[in-house]
């Protein structure tokens, strides 16, 4: 059997003071990305 290869999807919000993003996993799993050791990224405005 062939493998199906599904892919991860990203969704980024970009608040006015913050930045989130979070990763969807294949298997259903959604995490947080970490911005040096924080879910929370600055917004650009700062």
């Amino acid at each position: 059997m062939i493998p199906v290869h599904v892919p991860a999807r990203l969704g980024i919000d970009f608040g006015t003071s913050h930045t989130v993003a979070v990763v969807g996993r294949p298997d259903g799993r959604v995490e947080s990305l970490m911005f040096d050791s924080s879910p929370l990224l600055l917004g650009g405005d700062h």
